[in-house]
């Protein structure tokens, strides 16, 4: 407005409206240019504008329109205004926004109530009494504030050059006066550096560390985009295990489809699912390739919005349902092959939903006026229209059965009413809902009508009994989403209803149970609509006010998230050194809670051998060297079994000799036991072959990597280590604290990890005898393990989760996932990437990650992070997550 010479002249709080951008970013708008001035109509003219019967161009002051606490001196004055006036409007607008007070006045002393000087610096040039020496635009302003950042880090560059440049002065100083006084100032000089560069790498990695924290939460809380903002700042010096496991969460669906500038509203697949067309609110229509995710072509764009749209039976036409403006309303045919619109059937009312028959032959409309009519296409003749609801009311949605027999709307007034469209007669109006309805979908045999409404709650109606059949919940008797539901759709077969809603999830039910099968978590704003895709429907497609569309897999796939179910609590977990099996040892001393240890196929989720032969719970199970044999820790005993029979080879320990932990020796020929001392043992012969004797009982026993030590945890709290030859004692850490549960050692050998009672973890460095015992959230710690590379230790406990450690920090980073009970144990693949973790109540979940190097991810360092890991994500779904 400025820069073409007009004066708003009451810039003030009241006139500012808050609204959301297309990225759901905060956007400031500026209304009521009622008593604005032009200062020279010769710049609007210059711009081809003209100010008649707009307002006027005034060389006199009006001071007394707009709001004295905002005026500027010279208009209280009667002095003709300028665009300055605005200037210093803005100024006294910025200063109550920065004392968080929009009533105060911009009065003597003000600058004590802006602690930023920088800010100071722009409030007064707004507000000086003389208007040449203000900020002369609004561009000038707007540039100061968006740079404040860079302003504070330009000015610390400079107050550090000057600091350095001083530093020099005085080091040139002191090495013309002493040679010796240079050194030590040299010295000094480098240990400041070394200081100030660990301390830059300690902000750094606290940094880091806040930023996975924060990510953790906000994906919780399904903002999907600020997440992954924080993750792409993340240094990648840092990144590990727990960056690259919140990638993987941001990215659940199966592929991306981005290239619309709007929200995304309408989305369809072509029969043979081959195609996928999608619209948007600037009045763009794509064809996508729903295999590869590639835009074809943009076969319409107008100047409106497109609404919904939908495929015909024979894949070569397709119904746009477009919105010129608010008031009107178009169906367009479009012709796929001929690449042609064939007709354009005009409806002049306000509608907010439309649908095709399944013969095409008409077309139904939801009016804003309460009523819906029903069009002839090929004629392009009205022939039903019915007054469903009050002039004042509104229908949302109209919807065809597939049978053809009936239409259903749903309304304003929270009711959805079953129309018969030869008699052109209501069968029944279905109350139940409690708040506007927004979205029906009958069931492929036009049997069921599920309904879904603004306050998140879906209901499947029994089309000829005209009953309610019931709800469908979320876990805890919750309605299906937290917002409204805009999107239905059920799968060819009617066994499976998907929702999609402006809580930013999709999901998928189980019609004959109304549960939930799946939650769909990624996108950052409004679903609209969800589609199967045909003909196998093993995929659903979701469009959302965030601008994309996603493809999410409908089917378990086989390592996301698996679970793998056990009788009593998993004890122990180890994965195969390939990965692909997994051993487990499960049982505890609830009635029903068999014992016994497993090996699965991981792929598959099935067991491939089962080890029985213990009363009580299996503590623990361990594969040998060559996996050729395990072990197997219970009731005092351990049984080493051959895997292939399935069957005992030798049975260790008895009441004089209890056994409580076991690792394997170099070779499946020999094995170590911890209980009552710590004992070697021949397994062939059954003899002891060595022995250590140990005042308190043996509760856990771990080695390093190179088997030249033996650490043993005790049920009084102490720790020792042994040579792992001899089973000599080379150190003891004396805790006094309550029993080991858990220990691992680091992988190279420095330091040793301990859990147990209390919920301690110590860190033991070896090396220099020093350690630490820190406390944490957990009641207890029952398992540890550690990433291939040695840089994370993973600890699961009594509080139903499992934490990552930063092993040279000494330090957790976060929680990253929460389990239904207590965790008893935790494994990692030997690739490093998937997390299994066992709990009390008999499950073993799977927590895969992303990669966390950028090398892992496909294409240079210029492209952008997202657009890499959006091509790495499609090829790793298509392998099946692997």
């Amino acid at each position: 407005a400025h820069s073409v010479g007009i004066i708003h002249k009451d810039i003030k709080a009241r006139n500012i409206l808050i609204s959301a951008d297309i990225q759901g970013e905060p956007e400031a708008v500026l209304t009521d240019f009622g008593i604005g001035q032009i200062e020279d109509s010769n710049l609007l003219l210059a711009q081809g504008i003209t100010a008649t019967g707009v307002t006027r161009t005034s060389s006199t002051s009006s001071s007394q329109t707009g709001t004295r606490l905002y005026m500027a001196p010279e208009l209280l004055e009667g002095k003709v205004g300028a665009t300055t006036a605005d200037i210093y409007s803005l100024g006294v607008l910025l200063y109550q926004v920065v004392c968080g007070d929009l009533s105060r006045a911009l009065a003597t002393g003000w600058e004590r109530d802006v602690p930023d000087e920088f800010l100071r610096e722009d409030i007064a040039l707004c507000v000086d009494h003389l208007p040449e020496q203000r900020i002369q635009s609004a561009n000038e302003i707007s540039s100061r504030l968006r740079n404040l950042n860079k302003r504070h880090i330009q000015k610390e560059a400079e107050e550090q050059a000057a600091k350095e440049a001083e530093r020099q002065r005085r080091r040139k100083k002191l090495f013309l006066t002493s040679s010796i006084a240079g050194i030590l100032a040299i010295i000094l000089i480098g240990a400041v550096a070394i200081r100030e560069y660990k301390h830059r790498e300690e902000e750094e990695r606290n940094g880091y560390y806040s930023s996975i924290v924060a990510a953790a939460h906000l994906i919780e809380d399904q903002h999907i985009k600020r997440a992954r903002e924080l993750l792409a700042d993340c240094p990648p010096a840092y990144r590990h295990w727990e960056w690259g496991r919140l990638q993987y969460l941001c990215n659940q669906d199966l592929m991306t489809l981005r290239g619309h500038e709007a929200q995304v509203a309408g989305i369809d697949f072509s029969p043979d699912g081959k195609l996928l067309a999608s619209t948007d609110w600037r009045g763009n229509a794509f064809l996508w390739d729903a295999e590869t995710g590639e835009r074809k072509e943009q076969f319409l764009k107008e100047d409106g919005l497109f609404w919904d749209l939908k495929f015909s039976q024979d894949g070569k036409r397709i119904y746009v349902f477009y919105f010129p403006d608010n008031r009107n309303c178009s169906l367009i045919i479009w012709d796929i092959d001929e690449r042609r619109r064939i007709r354009t059937l005009n409806f002049k009312s306000h509608v907010r939903g439309l649908d095709v028959s399944p013969d095409e032959k008409l077309v139904a409309t939801a009016n804003n006026d309460g009523k819906f009519t029903v069009w002839d296409i090929a004629k392009e003749k009205l022939i039903w229209l019915e007054q469903v609801k009050p002039a004042d009311d509104i229908l949302h949605e109209v919807t065809f059965s597939p049978d053809g027999r009936y239409l259903a709307s749903g309304s304003k007034d929270n009711e959805v009413t079953i129309w018969d469209l030869n008699s052109q007669t209501a069968v029944h109006r279905l109350a139940g809902h409690f708040d506007t309805n927004l979205s029906l979908a009958f069931s492929p045999d036009s049997h069921y009508l599920a309904s879904g409404d603004f306050d998140g709650r879906v209901i499947l109606w029994d089309v000829e009994t005209r009953k309610q059949i019931g709800e469908f919940f979320r876990e805890g008797c919750l309605p299906a989403h937290k917002k409204g539901i805009w999107g239905l759709a059920f799968d060819s077969s009617g066994i499976r209803l998907a929702t999609g809603s402006a809580d930013n999830t999709a999901a998928l039910w189980d019609v004959a149970t109304r549960t939930e099968k799946q939650r769909f978590v990624g996108h950052c704003s409004h679903i609209m609509f969800v589609k199967f895709r045909p003909p196998e429907e093993n995929c659903l497609a979701t469009s959302s006010w965030d601008g994309t569309v996603k493809i999410w897999d409908t089917v378990p796939r086989e390592i996301k998230e698996s679970v793998f179910h056990h009788q009593g609590t998993v004890n122990s977990i180890e994965f195969s050194q390939d990965g692909s099996q997994l051993l487990t040892a499960s049982g505890s001393e609830l009635k029903g809670a068999s014992p016994v240890a497993s090996i699965w196929n991981i792929a598959e989720g099935t067991i491939l051998s089962e080890f029985r032969g213990y009363q009580s719970r299996v503590k623990s199970a361990q594969f040998s060297p060559t996996e050729k044999t395990i072990v197997t820790v219970g009731g005092g005993k351990a049984i080493i079994w051959d895997i292939s029979l399935a069957s005992p080879i030798a049975e260790l320990g008895d009441e004089s000799n209890s056994i409580y932990c076991a690792v394997f020796d170099r070779d499946d020929n020999s094995i170590v036991t911890g209980g009552n001392g710590i004992t070697r043992w021949d397994i062939r012969a059954g003899n002891e072959i060595g022995r250590a004797t140990i005042e308190s009982s043996v509760s856990c026993l771990a080695h390093n990597v190179e088997r030249t030590l033996i650490a043993a945890g005790l049920d009084n709290g102490d720790l020792i280590i042994l040579d792992y030859d001899s089973l000599e004692i080379l150190k003891t850490l004396e805790l006094n604290s309550k029993e080991i549960y858990a220990i691992t050692f680091s992988r190279n050998s420095r330091f040793l990890m301990a859990g147990g009672e209390s919920g301690i973890l110590l860190f033991w460095d070896l090396k220099t005898n020093e350690s630490k015992v820190l406390s944490t959230d957990k009641e207890e710690i029952y398992s540890l393990c550690i990433t291939p590379d040695g840089k994370r230790l993973f600890a699961a406990g009594l509080d139903n989760s499992v934490s990552v450690w930063d092993i040279a920090e000494w330090r957790e980073i976060v929680s990253l996932y929460h389990q239904e009970s207590s965790v008893y144990s935790v494994a990692i693949s030997p690739d490093g990437r998937t997390v299994a973790s066992g709990d009390m109540e008999g499950r073993v979940l799977f927590s895969p990650s992303f990669p966390w190097s950028l090398e892992d991810y496909p294409g240079g360092e210029s492209r952008d992070l997202q657009d890499r890991i959006e091509t790495f994500k499609r090829k790793y779904w298509e392998e099946g997550g692997k």
